[in-house]
């Protein structure tokens, strides 16, 4: 895989340059949390395709190759980012295709998880290939349009069973 969808200039450990206004807010445990402006957010939203995208026929799709209307998904940007001990995990969302997926690295296992109205999860996205990579990956996709939200993580847990996630925000 490359640099994944969207791949833009960054740093050494592929982090893509935050493109939307955004805060940053350090954590008491040394995380970070990068998140996009509220207003910025919003014309992300009104901007999305009036049908809402490809809605969920782009559940479990990859990004960078599903094709929906005669292009991919990867007019995406990130919305928030979590930084924790050398890893990240950012929450891109396309408004072409009105979905979202999780962008991770390095030496991590990516997860998503999308939620209904009434907060409960709906569906769940996976990548392990980046456990021993250290290249960034990528989930595949999950429809999140109107009132369905995401949000993207990060396993801290390498080997064995069981997970810890570290993860954004819902978006």
């Amino acid at each position: 895989m490359s640099d994944g969808p969207e791949a833009t200039a960054g740093d050494a450990s592929g982090r893509t340059a935050f493109t939307l206004p955004h805060h940053t807010y350090v954590r008491e445990d040394g995380s970070i949390d990068t998140i996009a402006d509220p207003k910025a957010v919003a014309s992300l939203r009104e901007a999305a395709l009036a049908d809402g995208g490809c809605g969920y026929a782009c559940d479990g799709k990859d990004p960078n190759s599903y094709v929906w209307n005669g292009s991919t998904c990867n007019d995406a940007v990130t919305i928030y980012r979590h930084d924790e001990g050398g890893a990240y995990a950012e929450l891109r969302f396309s408004s072409r295709c009105a979905t979202a997926w999780t962008r991770t690295c390095c030496y991590v296992r990516a997860g998503g998880f999308g939620y209904a109205a009434n907060g409960t999860q709906r569906n769940s996205v996976y990548n392990g290939q980046g456990v021993y990579s250290g290249s960034p990956i990528w989930t595949a996709m999950l429809y999140d349009y109107g009132s369905l939200t995401y949000k993207a993580c990060f396993d801290r847990i390498l080997a064995g069973s069981g997970h810890d996630w570290a993860c954004t925000g819902n978006y």
